[in-house]
């Protein structure tokens, strides 16, 4: 087994790039919200969609995010009624508008259906319908085809070959089925996400104890475009092995992300596997450390490495948090990034952003106004946010041999759909921390803090600085809790640190109240 432990550690202190904004923060009410989904939206904003009980019709429902570039909140919208209505995934659509894809109790014909929502461009529904049969019914994702047309996965126990199947269903725009197909074994089987391949058809990313070496494994199904199966690979070991996501190659195979505690580090690993075009295995590698590390999401950057989302926890830590590294074609890592705070922090998702930065959105019980909110964050192309409770985490990498096998798996069809027509409500949003870039009265390559790692004391040097600049330094620690704030009179002061407990730090300098550097650094052990 070829083993490789890889640490980023921040030497010098971070320089962002001028034109990538970057920010956090944490979106809710007083009770539970969490965000499953996000995009970059054709405006240059984001959109987020998760579930809420602190606001809507119901126990919990859909809540959808719009926020323009830097960040700022635009709207809020809920959708449901007086169940549940959660485990949902949102895309723009090309009208503008959106697509929602999620799980129902409220409308249907069972206990729980798939549930689709689409809205116009400002998140005003258009329409609402629940698809399913007399058992449980999810949706997890959902794509859009050339022709406009819309492909749902998730999972169904109304029909197919045992507990629970993939539950494929293709709807025209306005929401009518076209036709919907289950695929499975004797066992339990899901879908997590589906995406178009390359050669036409649709690829489903999930997990099977139908099939394979393990209890859970993890499932790649390749269909036609009528939803007929054309191949299935299963790979994995003894333990449980799942597929979250999955994304398109130069070589024109695909590299697939999920979580495995068959093999790796810890008690989960994020695993990741490359397959050629058929799904044949070409390598598979796990990243993570003693603690559980989960992989959810991957991204292709401009380089043709990936991003992938997912959350960790490290060994001296009771809580997770968000997870975000990057490698490169081979799998190697280059960088590893964590955000977070006291509490448990998590994401499913991260899109790349046209400044090359990434957007991820995700869940905390660390900051914001309720027992959980929306956790929003936009990096740079290194996965740095000024100033923003970022950490370095210790990520190993193995590289192991999975088990795979070619299951045959059966087919059925069966859905009943029932338009229902939701109830909408507005949320409301608390800030935790946001960074819009920097003011040009500072140019932010002419800031230093030297040395750097330091002992006790340090010297921040601004040669722009004028006495017309009001600059205050305030110090965090990487949780986010504020340290202390110090004024800067003079292009260079001398700070003494000597109080500091050895371990990272941020500061950030602001200018009558606007954010004008961030930066990190390390006191190191005397």
């Amino acid at each position: 087994m070829k083993t490789f432990t890889f640490l980023s550690v921040l030497i010098c202190f971070y320089l962002p790039t001028h034109a990538q904004i970057t920010f956090t923060e944490a979106i809710g009410g007083p009770s539970t919200d969490q965000a499953l989904s996000a995009e970059q939206t054709i405006d240059g904003g984001y959109i987020a969609v998760g579930w809420t009980k602190s606001y809507g019709a119901g126990d919990w429902d859909i809540y959808l995010v719009k926020t323009n570039a830097n960040g700022t909140i635009e709207w809020t919208k809920t959708y449901g009624g007086p169940g549940e209505e959660v485990d949902c995934f949102v895309h723009q659509c090309t009208d503008s508008g959106y697509i929602i894809t999620a799980r129902t109790n409220s409308f249907g014909v069972s206990a729980a259906d798939v549930y689709l929502i689409k809205t116009d461009i400002d998140g005003v529904m258009q329409w609402t319908t629940s698809v399913g049969g007399p058992a449980w019914d999810e949706g997890h994702s959902v794509i859009q085809n050339s022709d406009g047309s819309l492909v749902h996965t998730g999972f169904t126990n109304s029909y197919g070959a045992g507990s629970s199947d993939i539950y494929l269903i293709k709807t025209d725009i306005l929401g009518h089925t076209l036709w919907n197909k289950a695929f499975g074994g004797t066992n339990v089987d899901h879908g997590h996400l589906v995406a178009p391949a390359l050669d036409g058809g649709y690829l489903i990313v999930g997990e099977t104890m139908s099939y394979g070496a393990g209890n859970y494994d993890f499932l790649l199904t390749k269909t036609d475009t009528a939803g007929n199966i054309l191949w299935t690979h299963t790979y994995g070991g003894s333990g449980d092995d799942s597929g979250w996501g999955i994304c398109a190659t130069a070589d024109s195979g695909y590299i697939l992300t999920g979580l495995t505690d068959s093999y790796g580090e810890g008690g989960k690993d994020v695993l990741l596997i490359k397959v050629d075009r058929y799904g044949n295995l070409i390598w598979s590698k796990t990243y993570g450390n003693a603690g559980d590390d989960e992989g959810f999401f991957i991204q292709k950057t401009n380089d043709d490495g990936y991003v992938i989302t997912g959350e960790s926890m490290q060994t001296n830590s009771d809580s997770a948090d968000v997870l975000l590294f990057k490698i490169d074609a081979n799998g190697t890592p280059l960088w590893t990034a964590a955000f977070g705070g006291a509490g448990d922090d998590g994401c499913q998702t991260v899109q790349t952003t046209r400044d090359h930065g990434f957007f991820l959105a995700g869940y905390t019980n660390s900051f914001g106004a309720g027992d959980w909110d929306f956790y929003l964050i936009k990096t740079d192309s290194m996965g740095r946010v000024n100033g923003c409770n970022l950490a370095d985490p210790v990520v190993t990498m193995n590289t192991v041999t999975l088990l795979s096998s070619m299951p045959t798996m059966q087919t059925t069809t069966g859905g009943i759909t029932v338009n229902q027509q939701s109830q909408q409500s507005f949320g409301g949003s608390a800030v935790l921390c946001t960074v819009t870039g920097l003011p040009s009265q500072i140019k932010e390559n002419t800031i230093s803090l030297f040395p750097n790692p330091f002992n006790e004391t340090a010297t921040i040097t601004i040669p722009d600085f004028s006495s017309d600049k009001i600059l205050t330094l305030f110090l965090y620690q990487t949780n986010g809790k504020k340290l202390f704030e110090q004024k800067i009179n003079s292009n260079s002061m001398k700070m003494n640190f000597e109080n500091l407990e050895p371990g990272i730090y941020f500061y950030t300098i602001l200018n009558n109240n606007t954010k004008v550097f961030s930066g990190k650094f390390i006191k190191l052990k005397d």
